[in-house]
C-alpha cells in the first residue's frame, strides 16, 4: 500500500468531525438562550435601581466591581455578579437589579456573553452546512 494510503479521507472520520462540530453548536446555541432567558427573568423579576461603583477588584478578586446602592431605605455595599473591564470605572453610575429575598446581591444583566455563545453556536453549525454544500458541488 505504501504511503499513499495514508492520505486517504476517511469518511467516517469527516462525519464524526461533521456531528461533533454541529453538538458543540447546538450546545453554545443553548447555552445562549438559557442566558438570554436569565436575563428577561432578572429584569421581569427584580427591582431597577440606580447604583456607583465604589472599587474595582484587586489581588484573587481583580475581576470583580463593588457597587453602592440603596435599596428600600437601606444602603448597601456589595460585590456585582458581573464584571465588564471596559465599562466599568470606578466613581461611574450603572443600574443593578436586586432581588427582593436577597438584595444584597446585586445582579447586571448582561448580552456579551449571550453575543458570544450564540455567535460561536451558529458559526459551528454554519461551518458544517458549508462543508456539506462544497461536498455536494
Amino acid at each position: 500500500m505504501g504511503s499513499a494510503g495514508k492520505f486517504v479521507k476517511n469518511k467516517g472520520s469527516e462525519k464524526n468531525t461533521k456531528f461533533a462540530f454541529c453538538v458543540i453548536g447546538i450546545v453554545f446555541v443553548v447555552i445562549g438562550l438559557l442566558m438570554l432567558y436569565s436575563n428577561i427573568r432578572t429584569k421581569q423579576t427584580c427591582d431597577k435601581t440606580p447604583a456607583v461603583i465604589t472599587r474595582l477588584g484587586s489581588g484573587k478578586h481583580k475581576s470583580r466591581a463593588y457597587v453602592e446602592y440603596t435599596y428600600k431605605d437601606k444602603v448597601y455595599n456589595s460585590a456585582l455578579s458581573y464584571y465588564n473591564a471596559f465599562t466599568m470605572k470606578e466613581g461611574k453610575p450603572i443600574t443593578v437589579y436586586i432581588d427582593p429575598a436577597r438584595p444584597d446581591f446585586p445582579k447586571v444583566p448582561t448580552n456579551g456573553m449571550i453575543i458570544l455563545f450564540e455567535g460561536m453556536g451558529i458559526m459551528s453549525i454554519v461551518f458544517v452546512m458549508l462543508g456539506d454544500a462544497k461536498n455536494d458541488i
